[in-house]
C-alpha cells in the first residue's frame, strides 16, 4: 500500500470523538477496501483503545509492498520478459536478427533458401532490425509502435553500394541496400497462471518495402500470435509452442496480375519449443517448424498447402 492513500486518512476529529477509536476503524476500513489482499493482525482488533494506542507506522508495516494487481507476473521465459518489456509506463525495444550465409560461408552475400518459400534456391544475406516505442497500459499489458528496419547483404558491399544505397551482389538487380521495411503497431498481454506463461498478441503491419510493394504488390499484413511456455520448476527446462496467424493484403491486382498465383494470403503454424535456461542471461532454444501452411491468392479458399519443416 503506497504512503500516498495512508495520506487521505490522516485527518483530525474533535477530542470527543474519540480519535484513537475513530482512526482505527477508519484505516481498517479504507485498506480493507482498496486491498483486497491486505490481511491485519487479529492481535492488533484485540487491543482496546485503553491498552495502548495503534500507530499508523505500524499498520503500515504489516500492509504487503504493493497490491498484487499493480505489480507484474515475474516472467522466467527470456523471450517474455522482453515482451513484457519495463515497468515504466513509457520504454523502448530494439531487435536486431542476421540472416547468415552457408555454414561454409557464414558472412557471405548468398544464403540457401532451405524453405524454397520465394521459389528461388538461394537468397541474400540480411541484417534486420526493429526499433520500438512501448507504452505500458497495465502491468500485463502494452501498445508497441515499431520501425523495421533491414540491411542486404551486410558483409559483402562496396563503398560506392553504401553510398548509391544499392547492392551490387544482390539476387535482385537495383535492390536498396538499407530499408524501412514496416511500420508496425502491436498490442500484447503477457502474464503467468502457475507454471504456466502465455502471451496473445496481435500486430498490424504496413509495408514499406521496396521489394514487396513495387514487385510483390504488398500492402501490409494483419497477425496474430500466442505463445505458451510450461516452466519445470527447479530445473531449467521450459515447454512449449507458439500458434501464428498472418493474414496479407496486396495492392491494385491488375499492376501485379503476373505474380499473383504465387502470393501467398494467409499463413499459419503451430511451433513447439524447448527452452534450458542456464541463467538469466543465457539460454538454449529450439523451436521444430513441423506445422506450417500456406494459402495462396487465387486457389480454393480452404486449400492450404504445407510448408517444408525447419528446425532453429
Amino acid at each position: 500500500m503506497r504512503a500516498g492513500v495512508f495520506g487521505l486518512i490522516r485527518y483530525r476529529l474533535p477530542i470527543s470523538y474519540l480519535p484513537i477509536l475513530c482512526t482505527f476503524v477508519a484505516v481498517f476500513f479504507v485498506c480493507s477496501l482498496m486491498s483486497p489482499i491486505l490481511l491485519l493482525p487479529t492481535s492488533g482488533l484485540a487491543q482496546t483503545v485503553n491498552q495502548q494506542s495503534v500507530k499508523l507506522s505500524e499498520l503500515e508495516s504489516n500492509i504487503p509492498n504493493g497490491s498484487k494487481a499493480n505489480q507484474a507476473p515475474e516472467m522466467t521465459n527470456s523471450r517474455m520478459a522482453a515482451d513484457l518489456g519495463s515497468p515504466s509506463a513509457w520504454s523502448m525495444r530494439l531487435d536486431l536478427n542476421y540472416q547468415g550465409g552457408s555454414v561454409s560461408d557464414p558472412f557471405g552475400a548468398r544464403r540457401p533458401n532451405y524453405r524454397k518459400l520465394a521459389g528461388n534456391p538461394i537468397q541474400d544475406t540480411m541484417l534486420n532490425a526493429v526499433v520500438g516505442l512501448a507504452y505500458r497500459l497495465n502491468p500485463v499489458s502494452q501498445l508497441r509502435f515499431n520501425t523495421g528496419l533491414s540491411y542486404r547483404t551486410p558483409f559483402s558491399n562496396s563503398m560506392d553500394d553504401i553510398l548509391n544505397n544499392r547492392s551490387s551482389k544482390s539476387i535482385q538487380a537495383n535492390q536498396n541496400l538499407f530499408n524501412v521495411t514496416s511500420l508496425i503497431a502491436e498490442y500484447s498481454y503477457t502474464s503467468r497462471s502457475g507454471n504456466l506463461m502465455y502471451s496473445p498478441s496481435v500486430t498490424l503491419n504496413y509495408s514499406t518495402d521496396s521489394f514487396l510493394t513495387g514487385v510483390v504488390g504488398q500492402l501490409g499484413m494483419l497477425s496474430g500470435t500466442l505463445r505458451i511456455m510450461y516452466e519445470f520448476e527447479k530445473s531449467g527446462w521450459q515447454l512449449g509452442a507458439t500458434s501464428f496467424w498472418n493474414q496479407v493484403f496486396y495492392r491494385d491486382e491488375e499492376k501485379f496480375d503476373r505474380r499473383k498465383r504465387a502470393r501467398p494470403v494467409s499463413i499459419l503454424g503451430i511451433v513447439p519449443i524447448v527452452e534450458y535456461k542456464f541463467n538469466d542471461r543465457w539460454s538454449s532454444r529450439n523451436a521444430i517448424g513441423i506445422i506450417n501452411y500456406t494459402h495462396f491468392r487465387h486457389r480454393d479458399p480452404w486449400v492450404f498447402v504445407p510448408e517444408s519443416p525447419f528446425i532453429s
